[in-house]
């Protein structure tokens, strides 16, 4: 971490108290979906206290609604005792003999892959391979998997593994054998019936098949998000697993009887303040005739009976707006400590993600991919308009091409904002292709190489805007945090980026994290960053 970081986060009198609110909040158990052999369950969860998603089996005990006889596979900080370690996927063979994880070590999100006995817990490790989110998928006679990965620093290339008793065999596979991973289902079938799930209003919405289909119940707000889901047969019954939360309530885990529309509840309670929360979905109007959903989560005692502020509050207002990706109104341990200091906080599901479909990535892609940041800008006008905020209480924030939307449509609209969180931003869009996996984003931004592409990344590369940007212009306070062991986009910019904010006379600060990457990590360490970045925005908004 850089001294001058550290001298000034030690500075902001909030770190403290949020950190202690972000321990409140992640006192929950964090459930994963389970696969299901027989009566046996494998899953990934992280129990409360413990700072790493386990790999663990158990006995299915639907009676009582618990795992029972848990036993731990994989354990990544007895897995990598001197560092970090993250699994990031697991996959298990259909007789349910074996379990092969895909773990990631010390930031990085190239993992390494290991076989684990479903009975005796040994493990092996595949040796020389080396897989990114590679979904393994087991051959029906449980004999191997076949993934993609990288054999001694080779091209990406497709492989058959054949575990064995002392060691795991690693073979090239044909183009033509090669299985392909499945996708993340819409709809699952559950009998004679189908479980559906859409996107209402920024909200997940579950549907039991039927004339008309029956809208599943789960307790939860109506601004839900449903992580994942899952059917099962279940001797001559069916059964669906769910994962599902709102902003108020951490992840649970569901069992869903689809004959009876009843469901258990496989997780026990814990974090969160649902209680004192109000959630809203607000609708912001585009200046060309387009509506974004804004998802607004504030404390009760802080609303008026219409459900506006009775002042101006301090907000966090955040968006990703790229590839497709949705931004939904799931749990983040950081919204209700960033409630508890008397602030509220907005998801803006700008054009560019799937929130709407592929029409919507469509309007914020390439070619039309400054009317993402632009988007930005009028929610924030518009937030500041109906009394949510105003300019100084306002930050934004946001990682990786959320990173990079926040911090143009801050440096092109000066004034907008008191304050920008950025993290893994892109900063050059001239040279984004030439640094770590920039080359695959060529159909999301363009080519800098072809000059009318060029012309419109330059419109929102912020590099470029702040230099054309005129020297009397206001600038935010900026915390530009980054990872050294980032393989999507390096580092190695923030730190001139940096330099060059203050050279204008601005405030800004380098977050720079060893030995952590883009992906997932340990609960402690998000926790730290966490805390960072939120006394970061209370020290900055009033």
């Amino acid at each position: 971490m850089h001294r001058s970081f550290e001298h000034a986060a030690g500075s902001w009198p909030a770190r403290t108290r949020l950190t202690a609110a972000l321990v409140r909040a992640e006192d929950y158990e964090a459930p994963g979906l389970p696969i299901l052999r027989g009566r046996t369950a494998f899953y990934r969860n992280r129990r409360a206290g413990e700072s790493d998603f386990c790999l663990r089996r158990a006995d299915i005990d639907r009676l009582s609604s618990r795992f029972a006889a848990e036993r731990v596979l994989l354990d990544p900080a007895v897995f990598h005792p001197t560092g970090t370690a993250v699994i990031n996927a697991f996959s298990v063979s259909p007789d349910g003999t074996n379990v092969v994880a895909e773990v990631a070590l010390d930031g990085r999100e190239t993992g390494q892959l290991v076989v684990i006995d479903a009975v005796t817990g040994t493990q092996h490790r595949v040796p020389r391979l080396e897989v990114r989110y590679s979904a393994a998928v087991w051959l029906p006679d449980s004999s191997g998997f076949s993934c993609t990965g990288r054999l001694d620093i080779e091209e990406d290339s497709s492989y058959l593994c054949i575990p064995g008793a002392t060691a795991v065999v690693v073979r090239e596979q044909p183009a033509a054998a090669r299985a392909a991973p499945a996708r993340a289902a819409t709809s699952v079938a559950i009998g004679e019936r189908h479980l559906s799930l859409r996107t209402d209003g920024g909200s997940s919405v579950l549907e039991i098949g039927g004339t008309p289909p029956a809208r599943l119940d789960l307790g939860l707000d109506r601004l839900m998000h449903v992580d994942r889901f899952s059917a099962n047969t279940v001797g001559t019954g069916h059964e669906a697993w769910i994962v599902a939360s709102d902003p108020g309530t951490p992840p649970r885990l569901y069992r869903l009887d689809p004959e009876t529309g009843q469901t258990q509840v496989f997780s026990p309670a814990g974090g969160g303040i649902g209680g004192n929360l109000a959630h809203q979905r607000l609708t912001a109007p585009m200046s060309d005739g387009a509506e974004v959903d804004l998802l607004v989560t504030a404390r009760r005692d802080d609303l008026d009976p219409s459900g506006l502020p009775h002042t101006p509050r301090a907000l966090i207002l955040t968006c990703y707006g790229g590839f497709g990706v949705s931004s939904g109104p799931e749990y983040e341990a950081s919204v209700p400590a960033w409630l508890e200091l008397g602030g509220v906080f907005v998801t803006a599901q700008i054009r560019g993600g799937g929130e709407k479909g592929p029409a919507w990535h469509e309007a914020g892609r390439r070619a039309n991919k400054l009317r993402s940041i632009t988007d930005l800008i009028e929610c924030a006008v518009y937030l500041q308009r109906t009394g949510w905020c105003t300019s100084a209480s306002l930050c934004l924030m946001g990682a990786s091409h959320g990173g990079l939307v926040v911090l143009a449509a801050a440096l092109r609209r000066p004034g907008l904002c008191a304050a920008v969180a950025c993290t893994a931003p892109l900063l050059d869009m001239t040279q984004f292709h030439r640094e770590g996996l920039g080359a695959r984003w060529l159909t999301e931004f363009g080519h800098p190489d072809d000059p009318t592409e060029r012309a419109r990344l330059l419109r929102y590369s912020p590099r470029h805007l702040l230099e054309a940007l005129p020297l009397d212009a206001p600038l935010p306070a900026v915390l530009c945090a980054v990872f050294e062991a980032d393989e999507r986009v390096p580092a190695a910019g923030a730190a001139e980026f940096v330099k060059s904010l203050r050279r204008r006379g601005g405030r800004a600060w380098l977050r720079s994290e060893a030995a952590a990457g883009h992906g997932p990590k340990p609960l402690d360490q998000v926790r730290r960053f966490s805390a960072d970045v939120l006394s970061f925005a209370a020290a900055h908004t009033e």
